[in-house]
């Protein structure tokens, strides 16, 4: 690599939502229907089918590989034109980061399907992954790592990293960052390049079946 690993620090997840106008009567409905029927469903991503929005703003190719279905992507300039289409009937389904839902979660308009990581939400309990809603091992996690110059000493590379261990785990700062929607989840540079190795590998082979070209 061109650059020294120091480690990772952020990671957050995505939730599947379903608006008002999916009139289902099981939680996990919209979803079902796609898996069972291998049905294509519109959903929302913001922007296009970069490799980050992959994880962090659409969540289809990465469901779409696992579970062997199709789900149609219509891009958006953003969250809020996404959730009015979302209330107004136009999609029936959204990837988004569940704070950016949570209101409408809270005023019955939008139901929270799953969430897109191994582990369910800390902060969302209640609702099952989408790996335990039937596309075992599916995970599209979205983390945040730092990088340094290639030229920086290895020390101070072990420095910066042994802080940026001793910061995540300050309450405060996890606190804070939770109810910006983010999980402090420290790995060193090891596990990083353990994670940079494992989702290129993961990510190349979404890309290729998916067909995705760059823009």
């Amino acid at each position: 690599m061109h650059r020294r690993l120091l480690g990772t620090t952020l990671s957050d997840d995505l939730a599947a939502g379903a608006g008002p106008y999916d009139r289902g009567n099981g939680g996990d409905d919209v979803l079902c229907a796609a898996l069972d029927r291998g049905a294509i469903a519109r959903y929302n991503a913001i922007g296009p089918q970069a490799l980050g929005d992959l994880r962090r703003n659409n969540g289809a190719p990465p469901l779409n590989t696992a579970a062997k279905v199709a789900i149609a992507h219509v891009p958006y300039r953003g969250a809020a034109p996404a959730l009015n289409d979302l209330l107004g009937g136009q999609i029936p389904l959204i990837w988004a980061s569940p704070v950016a839902v949570m209101s409408y979660v809270e005023q019955g308009k939008v139901r929270m399907l799953g969430v897109s990581t191994q582990q369910r939400d800390p902060a969302l309990p209640q609702v099952p992954t989408i790996s335990e809603s039937g596309v075992p091992g599916f995970d599209a996690t979205n983390w945040f790592g730092i990088v340094a110059p290639v030229k920086v000493p290895a020390e101070v590379v072990a420095c910066v990293g042994q802080a940026l261990r001793e910061v995540t785990d300050l309450p405060d700062v996890r606190g804070r960052m939770s109810t910006l929607g983010f999980n402090l989840d420290f790995r060193d540079r090891d596990h990083f390049r353990e994670l940079i190795i494992r989702d290129h590998q993961k990510y190349g082979t979404i890309i290729r079946e998916a067909g995705i070209q760059p823009e």
